[in-house]
């Protein structure tokens, strides 16, 4: 063979493995660089969704979901830029933003100015207009500290809903931070838990301090132990486990203990007045069932596959926190009324 014909095949070679080189993307360009897709309707699309078995495995969290899944971005755009696209977390996202952030903006923004300026309103939440909740105002017994009570429930109820939209917007992104939104999450769960408890305890035992500071002290010390559990890195290890269920159980089940100890001192009918009871048990119902829901993993378990962008468990769930809080606030207002209508202290 000679020499001309042995660099004719190599230069052949070099070229060919050069153009493969360039139409085959790397690793690392495939993670960086959305594919090109034909949606439903035939056009070209940026983005491109995964199935379970294509993503790695610490996305992998439920394996009935097994298409729509946004693949590790490493990319807080391409994170963003998915609320703008369907896929298996959209819901989760957008039912806690929505209600959480977009929502109370607009109240306090929007809304609420329009209604002082238009109306009359008595409410004691002023960006709230009446026609929506009605809080009336008593002249010779409302105080700035009935308006910090709500502000607190609205406060936590915000920061619950506002941490869960973020983790589910950016858990795609890459371990280490699905990892910080997941205690994210869990620091909008005691605060709502800690914060819904204040509102309850301080007009259930407006006219008793006692039972009132000692249950307001229970309640905080265990929510800040609870904090510290999910934030302190130590407290990760498997050693420490039994101690982190133990607490997070007798957090969940000291609110049953101001309930009780109200039922044992004024009696049922007083109690279910004082403290909006009626409100308080289906707050308890919707997230007992959301959470027995979000475990047993139903509907999806009997259909994989079929609830991947609606309806599966964890949509039901966030959709049933809402709910809850929602019955929280009525039975809140309950509370602050009958507390101001009937009580002295």
């Amino acid at each position: 063979m000679t020499d001309s014909t042995i660099r004719t095949r190599s230069t052949a070679s070099s070229t060919a493995t050069t153009t493969e080189n360039e139409m085959t993307p790397s690793t690392t360009d495939q993670a960086e660089q959305p594919l090109l897709t034909t949606d439903h309707n035939g056009k070209k699309s940026k983005t491109r969704l995964y199935t379970y078995d294509e993503v790695p495995d610490w996305q992998k969290d439920n394996h009935y979901i097994l298409t729509g899944y946004v693949k590790e971005t490493n990319s807080v755009r391409e994170c963003i830029r998915s609320l703008f696209y369907l896929h298996n977390e959209s819901v989760n996202v957008l039912s806690h933003l929505l209600p959480g952030s977009v929502f109370p903006l607009a109240l306090a923004l929007i809304v609420g100015p329009f209604f002082l300026v238009h109306s009359n309103t008595n409410n004691l939440i002023k960006y709230l207009p009446s026609w929506l909740f009605a809080i009336p105002i008593y002249p010779e017994t409302t105080t700035s500290t009935d308006k910090l009570i709500f502000h607190i429930f609205f406060s936590g109820f915000i920061t619950c809903l506002s941490c869960s939209a973020v983790f589910h917007l950016m858990k795609s992104h890459s371990l280490k931070v699905s990892v910080f939104g997941n205690q994210l999450d869990y620091v909008g769960i005691i605060a709502l838990i800690v914060t819904s408890m204040i509102g309850i305890i301080f007009y259930g035992f407006r006219d008793n301090l006692t039972p009132m500071r000692v249950s307001l002290g229970l309640v905080c010390t265990l929510g800040s132990i609870c904090l510290c559990i999910t934030l302190i890195p130590q407290f990760k290890e498997s050693k420490w486990r039994p101690f982190r269920a133990s607490m997070f159980v007798i957090f969940g089940l000291s609110s049953v203990v101001p309930i009780g100890y109200g039922l044992w001192l004024y009696g049922v009918s007083e109690t279910f007045a004082r403290t909006g009871l009626m409100w308080v048990l289906l707050e308890g119902l919707g997230y007992c069932s959301g959470a027995f829901i979000y475990a047993a993993r139903v509907p999806e378990r009997y259909s994989p596959g079929t609830f991947d962008i609606f309806g599966h468990s964890h949509q039901i769930f966030h959709v049933l926190v809402v709910v809850s809080a929602y019955f929280h606030f009525r039975g809140l207002i309950e509370a602050y009324k009958y507390c101001h209508e009937n009580l002295t202290w």
